[in-house]
């Protein structure tokens, strides 16, 4: 799924960069769950380039520089700076977290880096890609796919600290041929469970090609590449797969606990049965 994009500063979109720059330099965070776009595009003062209703970019003056630099802020809780020293990066993490939807206590983190190259092609390294034409288009379609991958690596994260819970529950089961989760820590279990998965399944939409490689055959050059060095399609089949037995395994849980509680009734009603009886047997023999 594509979301269109509005108001394209042309211009400053496809400037070309100083091909003796140097690296430049992009770091993504994920910092909360959602970001509220539209309260901080109210309140952010710098140039905005480009915006959907799933992201904004912005050039950002950078001190003791003539260069601007770059930020990315997707609606799935992302943050990508290009050019922007760490110092400055914090300050603006600060100002993003008031507009943060659940901050995550651990944030995640990664750097990427493009280099310009005079060799034709465009070449994927370690941590850093090479071309031969660097724009703000380029930046900007880089920075995208690095939110996708840091996004990707919080959801798989989540997602296997569930089924390591979930592992841990069924060896239980295994060894004993019962559970010891009471009634309320399962309730809770199911409830974090369910909570997490939909975060995730809410968010699986991103993974998708920025439209600007739609568009332009050089940028989907980069943006197919770099889809192969962060190893995207893979992982996110292995989250889906993650998901799948995640939701077989909840499905069982569910079907245990009403068992449970469906054993539980059964004996409630034989008990007051023998209540009962006894009763009439006390009063038609002894009354």
């Amino acid at each position: 799924m594509w979301y269109p994009v509005f108001n394209i500063d042309i211009k400053n979109m496809k400037r070309i960069f100083n091909m003796e720059k140097g690296k430049i330099k992009l770091t993504a965070f994920v910092i909360s769950e959602h970001i509220v776009l539209k309260d901080f595009k109210a309140n952010f003062a710098g140039t905005i380039l480009a915006e959907s209703n799933t992201e904004l970019f912005y050039s950002v003056e950078v001190q003791g520089s003539s260069e601007p630099g770059y930020l990315l802020i997707v609606n799935y809780g992302v943050a990508v700076f290009c050019s922007v020293p760490d110092v400055e990066v914090t300050k603006y993490i600060e100002v993003i977290s008031n507009y943060c939807v659940a901050p995550l206590a651990k944030r995640h983190r990664d750097e990427y880096f493009i280099e310009a190259t005079e060799k034709k092609e465009i070449v994927f390294g370690f941590q850093c890609m090479t071309a031969p034409v660097i724009s703000v288009d380029l930046i900007r379609t880089a920075m995208f796919d690095l939110a996708q991958s840091e996004a990707l690596e919080c959801y798989q994260e989540l997602s296997q600290a569930l089924l390591k819970e979930v592992k841990i529950f069924a060896g239980e089961l295994a060894r004993s041929g019962k559970a010891s989760m009471g009634k309320r820590e399962m309730m809770k279990f199911m409830g974090r469970a369910l909570i997490i998965k939909n975060r995730i399944a809410e968010n699986l939409y991103i993974f998708d090609v920025p439209g600007m490689a739609w568009e332009d055959e050089y940028l989907e050059k980069v943006h197919n590449g770099l889809l192969n060095f962060f190893d995207l399609r893979v992982r996110f089949k292995e989250l889906e797969y993650t998901l799948k037995i995640l939701d077989d395994n909840l499905a069982c849980f569910r079907e245990l606990f009403l068992h449970r509680e469906s054993s539980m009734l059964e004996w409630i009603i034989i008990i007051l049965i023998l209540i009962e009886v006894i009763d009439m047997f006390i009063t038609k023999f002894m009354g």
